[in-house]
Parts: C-alpha cells; structure tokens; sequence
C-alpha cells in the first residue's frame, strides 16, 4: 500500500477524531483544534474542533495562503510554534486573518513516515504553558497516529484479499463484485461494457516439462505482461486454474476484440525465461459485450466461455467472440 494515496477516512474514525479535538479545546482551553490533511492537491480540514470561535470547519478545504502553517507543520521533523502571530513576521497576516494570538501544531505521520497531515490547535493569547500544552499535544498526536496505523494494517489486509496471492490478478470475488458495479454503471449511463475471456493453451504440459514452480512463474509474468498492457481503468482477474478474465468498461465489442489480439500477440511473443529454458505460451480467449436489455454479469461471462470453446476447437491461439444479436453461435 501506498501511504501517500487518498485513502478515504472511515466515518468510525472520523467520529473518533472529532471527539479527540473537542477534547483537545476542553483541555487545553483554546477556541481552535483541528486535524488536517496535507496532500499534493491541497489542505482538508478532516475535523474540527466544535467550539465557538474556531476559525475552521470539519471538510473544509483551505486557500492556498491558510494552508500554509497546515503544510508547513506537516513537514516538519518538530513541533510548530507560533508563540505570537503579532511578532513573528512569517505567521503575522495569518494570525490577524483568522484572529488568533498564537498557534502549536504537531506533524502526523503514516506507519511508512510518509505525511499524512498535522494536529493543532490556535490561541487567543499568546503561548504561556508550552511544555505542558506540548505534552499533552503528543498524546493526541500519538493517538490519531495509531488511528493512522489501523487503517493502514486494514488496508493491507483489504489488498491481499483483493489480488490472488499466486499471480498478483484480482482475485475471483472482486471480479464479481467490481464487474456488477460496472455493470449497473453501463445501464445507468447507456455506455458500452465487454469481458475477455483468456485460457492458457496446453499449460499441463508446462506443468509436465519445467514442474509446478515453473507453471507457476509462467502465470506470474504473464499477469505482469497482461497488467501492463491494459489500461488504467481495466482490470485483469483470476477465476481460478489458469483461467483469467478482463474486464473493459467504457469498451465496444469491436474494441475489446482488438484489445484481445494485442493481448494474445503479445503473449504468443513473449516467451517466459525459466532456469530450464524458454517456454513459449499461448493463450485462446472469447470475447463478449453488454447486448440487450436484462443481462447479468453471468450471461456476460457465459457468453464469453462459449465463445472462448470455439477459440479452443478451432485451433486454439485466437481470439473467438460472441454477437447473440446478430444470431451467432460461436
């Protein structure tokens, strides 16, 4: 997992840092807290504290000048202090913008380092009890931190039952789940929808010749070489064996059809080094699109198996594809 991405918040934790910075302005009496989150694109206000005169609101996005202090905390390897806005010449137009006297906010972090955001708070008077209010800061700090590490051991977890551990693919299940969605998506819109069907030709005798590790390995760098060749709204799936499936949204059947060859050719031309060798693979595919009103992913799916048996019968290597509309059987 990237840490950096822009994995939501659940609302769970949203609600648990809420209460974190209403604590924060009953402990620490001061009319402003907040934790906010710093990205590439901007600083977002997650929560803040709900107190009278707190000059930011929860889900706000802050101008580029605001964010700053926010940008500049997050960065930073130490605690921020703006013992008085008035005085310090860098914070002085912040501080009378937003009428606060003075600011500490401390660095957050993901488990990887990487910058998640920062915690802080903001006075109406200049910062007399620093040690103190900076210890009781790092306890807040260490908590939302461990908020930051669940989420991110979830995530994890979430991403390994998503991908089929041999391969890399997306697992079977996600195909299911990702390719309703698409699906209702396609009717909603009126938009194209297809699905390619792939099978390894004669992988039992990978299997026979180089051993299972090897077999293994075929599948690897074939779902790499696969990956690598789809686009960024694709998606490659494992359905189990050496049968895959990928799944073209936004994608007119003549399209898909063309996608399938590139594919296959590439296959056919890239053969898998191996410690034994080289072996060469094949790959027959079937190819089907959304025709009609009514139809499930499963008759996306069975269409796409029936076109990819006449792949198989007819020589193997090639590309088959299913038009119900126009009264083909293949």
């Amino acid at each position: 997992m990237d840490d950096r991405d822009e994995h939501p918040i659940p609302e769970p934790t949203r609600r648990a840092w809420q209460k974190t910075v209403d604590l924060m302005a009953d402990v620490l009496r001061v009319p402003a807290t907040a934790i906010a989150r710093v990205t590439d694109d901007g600083v977002e206000i997650v929560v803040a504290g709900r107190t009278s005169g707190n000059p930011y609101a929860t889900d706000e996005r802050l101008e580029p000048g605001a964010a700053e202090l926010w940008r500049a905390a997050a960065s930073a390897s130490a605690p921020l202090r703006v013992t008085s806005f008035e005085t310090d010449a860098q914070w002085r137009e912040l501080g009378a913008a937003l009428g606060m006297a003075s600011a500490l906010a401390m660095p957050l972090r993901w488990p990887s380092g990487s910058v998640f955001g920062a915690i802080g708070l903001m006075g109406r008077r200049e910062s007399q009890e620093t040690a103190r209010t900076e210890r009781l800061l790092e306890q807040f700090q260490e908590l939302v931190e461990m908020h930051l590490a669940l989420l991110a051991q979830q995530a994890t977890l979430r991403e390994r039952w998503r991908r089929d551990a041999l391969t890399g693919a997306l697992a079977r299940g996600e195909f299911f789940d990702l390719g309703r969605q698409e699906l209702k998506r396609a009717r909603r819109y009126g938009e194209p929808m297809a699905l390619v069907l792939l099978d390894f030709d004669g992988f039992d005798a990978v299997n026979d010749r180089f051993g299972h590790a090897a077999g293994d390995r075929v599948l690897r760098i074939v779902t790499r070489l696969a990956q690598d060749s789809l686009r960024e709204s694709d998606g490659y799936f494992r359905l189990g064996g050496e049968e895959f499936v990928v799944l073209l949204p936004h994608t007119e059947l003549d399209n898909a059809v063309r996608i399938a060859e590139r594919l296959r050719a590439l296959i056919e031309h890239k053969p898998v080094e191996l410690a034994d060798g080289e072996v060469a693979c094949t790959v027959s595919m079937g190819v089907s699109g959304l025709e009609g009103a009514g139809e499930s992913l499963d008759d996306l799916l069975a269409k796409a198996d029936k076109a990819l048996r006449a792949a198989k019968r007819d020589g193997r290597n090639r590309v088959e594809v299913h038009r119900r509309l126009e009264g083909s059987g293949a």
